[in-house]
């Protein structure tokens, strides 16, 4: 009240015709009677809760805002916090001073998972699905699986792992099936990161398995390498969501596949092979082991 009269007296010893405020200067109706000389009441920013404006018009007196003048300052600062938060610089910037002396390779690796996902010709499903896997990377810790860190996100694209890890928009709401294909195309980079590795074990594959089946869409070499990344993305899957759900993911995928059904179904059924060769190779990425 006291701080309303100063306003007030000063207002009139001033004759001060026109009063300026930002959000925290109130200007009510005892500060618009004591002042009869006001012609303009203006505010700074966009609200107006702090003026009786309705009243003041009552009185004669314009009430002006500004009611653009943040909208580039609000955008400026949301794009801000996308940029850190997928950065994870809100999370490293209280934790590295707190354990950067006594954890800084706990946390280097705990900050290191950040990729770039690029939309390709952009839609509502490119979004969704972009929205999507950068939820996976939030609520999963997906660091040993991140091979390449270069992702595109198109529509009608079969997914591909190289040259750069492409992911269509098929699972854009079904956020599992979409971490399953992305640990597929992940494990793609993990085999041609070995590539000697690889192909001892497609060696061995071939003679176990002389007559899986080839198409016009899976030759020969990719059958053999598919059965190895199908039986990784299942180990994978399961470490993140439980055996059980795994394979329930997995399940539904190759009920839905059209190229790798019957690289599946060895995968689901008939994995002992499979799991022997990639364990003596080495093919295990080190959280599987």
């Amino acid at each position: 009240m006291k701080l309303r009269l100063k306003v007030a007296n000063y207002i009139n010893t001033n004759d001060v015709s026109v009063l300026l405020v930002r959000s925290a200067t109130k200007v009510r109706k005892d500060i618009i009677d004591a002042c009869p000389g006001l012609k303009i009441i203006g505010r700074g920013g966009v609200g107006m809760d702090n003026i009786d404006v309705a009243y003041a018009r009552s009185k004669g007196i314009h009430v002006i805002n500004t009611p653009a003048s943040s909208s580039e300052s609000v955008a400026e600062l949301v794009f801000a916090h996308l940029f850190t938060g997928v950065r994870f610089l809100h999370d490293s910037n209280r934790n590295m001073p707190l354990e950067g002396d006594s954890n800084f390779e706990g946390l280097k690796k705990a900050y290191a998972n950040g990729i770039e996902v690029a939309e390709m010709k952009p839609d509502k499903w490119t979004a969704l699905t972009k929205q999507n896997l950068l939820h996976l990377l939030q609520v999963y810790d997906l660091s040993p699986f991140l091979y390449t860190k270069e992702v595109r996100i198109e529509s009608k694209v079969i997914p591909h792992s190289h040259p750069v890890l492409t992911l269509n928009t098929r699972h854009s709401e079904n956020p599992k099936k979409l971490l399953s294909v992305f640990l597929h195309e992940q494990l793609h980079w993990w085999l041609s990161a070995n590539q000697p590795k690889t192909d001892a074990a497609i060696k061995e594959l071939k003679k176990v398995y002389p007559n899986a089946p080839v198409t016009k869409a899976v030759g020969p070499h990719s059958t053999y390498v598919h059965l190895i990344v199908c039986y990784l993305e299942l180990k994978a899957l399961s470490f993140y969501l439980g055996k059980k759900e795994g394979r329930e993911v997995i399940t539904s995928v190759m009920k839905e596949d059209k190229i790798y059904p019957w690289i599946y179904f060895q995968v689901l059924n008939k994995d002992f092979a499979i799991a022997k060769i990639v364990k003596k190779h080495g093919l295990l990425p080190s959280p599987l082991l």
